[in-house]
């Protein structure tokens, strides 16, 4: 099997070229981050509706969910920033 592009899949990527993929990007960031704090929110309502105390495990949770935020979000500039390098040399 040969691995290289027939003259249809070429033309196919010059004419894509120009297209990105940041509006997913942004919606896969939104639904990763608007999703735990929700299911982290329903938890504390659950825990403080109920008999059971918010205890460390719920605070290890929280600090867990802020630090993959501080990750993602630092993911993404990361990210940007790779575009513009990639961007400037076209």
């Amino acid at each position: 099997m040969s691995s290289s592009l027939t003259p249809a899949e070429i033309r196919y990527y010059k004419e894509h070229a120009r297209q990105s993929l940041q509006p997913n990007m942004i919606a896969m960031n939104i639904c990763g981050i608007v999703l735990p704090y929700i299911a982290v929110a329903l938890r504390l309502i659950a825990r403080t509706s109920s008999v059971a105390t918010i205890g460390a495990d719920d605070w290890i949770i929280f600090a867990a969910l802020v630090s993959l935020d501080i990750c993602t979000l630092w993911a993404n500039e990361s990210s940007n920033q790779l575009n513009d390098i990639q961007n400037s040399s076209r």
